[in-house]
This record gives C-alpha cells, structure tokens and sequence, in this order.
C-alpha cells in the first residue's frame, strides 16, 4: 500500500473550508478549524504534523482518516487512503434497493452495470476532448484514460461500483478533472434541463445555446445505463483531493427516462443533418453501386451505408478486393439506427504508409 502524504491531506482540507491557525515556533503540529456548515463544536481542533517524514507519520494518518470519516459520512476510509496516498480520484455509482442491501448484486446485473459504466466514461473523456456534439474522435486520449483506471472494491448496504481514475495528463490538457468536470456537467443538466425541457422546442438554436453540455453519444451512454442497470435510486460520484460531486437518481426521475430517449432522439434528428461524418473502416460488404463500410463512431462500431458514384464505387471494388481500408466524408442520415449517405463528399482508399500506420493503433 502506498504512502499517505500529508500534502495531500491538507489539499483535501483546504478545498473543503477548513482553515490553518497561525503556526507558532517550536510546535511540531498546526491546527485546522473546520468549516462551520459541519456543525463541529466551536473549540474542535484537528492538528496535523509539519512533515511527514517521521516514523510515526503513517499511524498519526490513519487516525486522521478515522476522524475524517466520522464528519464525512459519505467517505469511507479506503477512498480517503486512495485520495491520501497517491492523488488519484475516485469515481463511483452507487445502486441501492432490495437486490444490493447485503452489497452484492446479480451477476447479469452488475455485467449490464460495468458495460454501460465504461461507455459513459469513454464517451466523457471523447466529449471532454473535442467538445463536438456528435461524430467526435478521440481514440488516443479514450485508451490512455481507460488503461490507466482501476476497479475498486464495493461497500455494504447498497452496491458502489468504484474506479480509479488515473492521475496524469494527457493530450490538449485532458486529465481525470476535466474530464469528471465534463461528466457531472452533463449529468446536472440532463436532470436540471433535459428532463424537463418540451421536445417540440428543440431547435439549432437550443443545441447551440447549449454546446457545452449536449453530446450525443454520451447522452445515449447516459440512458443505456439507465435502461440496463434499472436504478430506481442511487447516485454518481465523483472524490479527488480538490473536488467533490454528487448527483442523486430518485424514483421520479426514472419515470422521466422515456422523455430523455425523446429528446436524444430529436438532437440526434438535428445533429446528422447539420454534421459531417469522416470516418473510416474495412468495406462489410458491397452491391449496386452500394457499400457498408464497418468503422468506429465515438467509441462504437457501426456499419454506415453509402450510396456511391460509379467511378468511387469502382474504386470501392478494388479496395474491396485487397482488403484495404477505405475513408469518406458525408451528411449522413438514420434510419433503423443505421447511418446512411447517399451524398457522399469524398471517398478514397488509403495508400499503404497509412493503412499499416492504421493498423498498429490499438482499439480504444
């Protein structure tokens, strides 16, 4: 187990109100008055060592852990060691009803749980990265990110899914706040705004007005965990040394879940007309001047259909034939959930530098 540092304990005391009385010369300790929203009593005091570098350091921590605990009911003392010791944060859904009161939960369940649980991470970390609204392409940042997240153990008395969220940089400055910052942004607009909002009075207008939380693939990300995990009430969380989020689900708000595929469904009406898709893929298969080509959209696979020129549909074959990978440009449309262009903008085949370079990148 790692050590805890005691700079991280005072960033987590700082970032919560608590205030450091003046030090005095000779002390070995300083104090720290708590915020009075925790309704401590007035002379509560909690001191800390100077430097954490004696021997008895580690034993002083954990008995900080256990006073923090019992003010911070939510916390328990493993996040606290995680959060201590090595800076990661820590993100969390928390399932609580009949079926998770003794912390365990059925197998298919919690399989549906964790599926759904990392395509709203990936979908975050890809809306944190491009702030696109759909056809967003982040496959980089989304494999770093999830490689370096770690599964947590779960808790009595409901059943929390917990992960660690890695603790470095990655590209345009994307880390596990910004990213977490996107997320919970989302999630209280969608309970604030969404689930309420007329679905006749969506417009352009209204996607643009609201740009920095309206991502479509991640909405749909959002209300396939609803639809797989049916959580009646529990929560998303979100722990780090410098912040901390909660977003409550209660019963009423699963009744407004067929709202929330309604108004998915009109951005998404909107978003495919206004958007190209560029992507690329393997042709799946090909006939009558018509392809589908197999490629990966925001973090899913999907077959596109394309209606093509004779002379793009004759290269088409040739590609076809030796198996190389294809790229084209279009507005695309939806129908049966499969996207489809019939005017297509651009297509070509990739030449062989690209296709091996294509090859060797890692599925996120």
């Amino acid at each position: 187990m790692e050590l805890i540092k005691l700079e991280h304990i005072i960033n987590f005391l700082s970032y919560r109100g608590w205030t450091s009385i003046p030090e005095q010369n000779g002390q070995r300790f300083r104090g720290y008055i708590p915020p009075m929203e925790l309704g401590l009593p007035s002379d509560f005091i909690l001191e800390l060592p100077k430097k954490d570098n004696s021997k008895r350091f580690q034993s002083y921590a954990e008995d900080v852990i256990e006073t923090l605990i019992d003010i911070y009911k939510s916390l328990s003392d493993n996040d606290l060691r995680i959060v201590f010791s090595n800076k990661n944060a820590i993100f969390s859904t928390k399932i609580e009803d009949e079926d998770t009161k003794d912390g365990s939960i059925k197998l298919e369940r919690f399989g549906k749980k964790i599926e759904a649980l990392i395509k709203i991470i990936k979908q975050s970390v890809t809306f944190a990265s491009t702030e696109k609204p759909i056809f967003a392409d982040a496959k980089e940042n989304v494999k770093l990110f999830m490689d370096n997240c770690k599964g947590l153990q779960t808790e009595m008395g409901s059943f929390v899914t917990k992960i660690q969220l890695p603790n470095q940089n990655f590209q345009g400055n994307l880390n596990e706040k910004t990213v977490m910052d996107k997320l919970f942004q989302v999630l209280d607009f969608i309970h604030k705004e969404v689930l309420f909002f007329p679905i006749k009075e969506i417009t352009t207008s209204h996607i643009e007005n609201h740009k920095n939380y309206i991502n479509l693939e991640l909405f749909t990300a959002i209300n396939d965990f609803h639809q797989k995990v049916q959580m009646n009430h529990g929560s998303f969380a979100y722990l780090s040394q410098t912040s901390q989020k909660t977003v409550i689900i209660q019963h009423f708000l699963r009744k407004k879940m067929p709202h929330f595929a309604r108004y998915i469904k009109a951005i998404k009406n909107i978003l495919v007309h206004e958007t190209p898709l560029e992507a690329q893929g393997y042709i799946h298969s090909i006939s009558n001047n018509v392809i589908q080509v197999e490629t990966e959209i925001a973090n899913t696979i999907e077959k596109v259909k394309l209606y093509l020129r004779p002379e793009d549909y004759r290269e088409a074959l040739k590609a076809h034939q030796e198996e190389k990978i294809v790229t084209f440009k279009g507005i695309a449309k939806v129908n049966k959930n499969q996207y489809f262009i019939k005017d297509v903008q651009s297509f070509e085949t990739l030449d062989n530098n690209l296709q091996k370079t294509i090859l060797t990148i890692p599925n996120a």
